[in-house]
C-alpha cells in the first residue's frame, strides 16, 4: 500500500505560492505525474521527477476555505511495462516560468504498477487533499478525456441526445424535451 511519507513543496512551488500570497497571480494545477525514479538530495530542489512514467489528468477540484481537493483516476491503460510507484509531482503554471512542479511526494514502500493486459488491471480514483495558509484563487485544467464519474453518468444534463428505449407506450418523464424516445412495440 502506498506510503506518502515525504511531501514537500519545492522551492520553486514556494516560489510560486509567495506570487499567490502577493496577489500577483492565481494558483493554477496542471497535472499529476507518477514515476519510478530514485531520487537523491534535497526534495525542495526538485524540478520534476527522476523518472516520469505516466501523467494523471485532474478530473475535478474543489476549495473549502483553506482545503483544495484535487480528485484523480490512476490507470494501467496504455502501460507497457510494469513499475514500482516511488514518485508523484503536483505541477502548476507560474506566469514566469512555465509548468513547475509545486510539490513532490516519495514512498519508500511503493506499490506496482503493473503493465495492461497483465492479469491485474488498475483503476482507482483518489484525491490529493492540501491545506493551504493562503489559497486565494485556485484553479485546474481539468482532463476532459477522463473517465466518467458517478456524478456525471446521474446528471441527466450530461446526456443531452440521449436515446431512450421502452416497452410501454409512456414517454419516459425524465426525457423532457430533448433526446429521441423510442416505443417497442410487438
Amino acid at each position: 500500500m502506498a506510503n506518502w511519507n515525504k511531501i514537500t513543496m519545492t522551492n520553486v512551488g514556494a516560489a510560486l505560492q509567495a506570487k499567490v500570497n502577493a496577489g500577483l497571480t492565481t494558483l493554477k494545477f496542471t497535472r499529476v505525474a507518477i514515476g519510478s525514479g530514485t531520487r537523491t538530495g534535497d526534495l525542495g530542489s526538485a524540478t520534476g521527477l527522476v523518472k516520469e512514467e505516466l501523467t494523471l489528468g485532474i478530473n475535478s477540484i474543489t476549495q473549502n476555505g483553506s482545503t483544495v481537493t484535487l480528485d484523480l483516476t490512476i490507470s494501467n491503460s496504455g502501460i507497457t511495462t510494469g513499475f514500482k510507484i516511488t514518485e508523484m509531482g503536483l505541477f502548476a503554471t507560474d506566469t514566469d516560468d512555465g509548468e513547475i512542479m509545486y510539490v513532490a511526494l516519495i514512498d519508500d514502500n511503493p506499490d506496482y504498477m503493473p503493465a495492461e493486459g497483465s492479469s491485474t488491471v488498475v483503476q482507482q480514483d483518489f484525491q490529493l487533499v492540501f491545506t493551504m495558509s493562503n489559497t486565494g484563487s485556485v484553479s485546474a485544467i481539468i482532463n476532459q478525456n477522463g473517465f466518467l464519474t458517478v456524478a456525471h453518468n446521474t446528471d441527466e444534463t450530461a446526456h443531452e441526445n440521449i436515446l431512450m428505449v421502452t416497452t410501454t407506450a409512456d414517454k419516459p418523464a425524465s426525457m423532457s424535451d430533448r433526446g429521441m424516445w423510442v416505443e417497442i412495440v410487438e
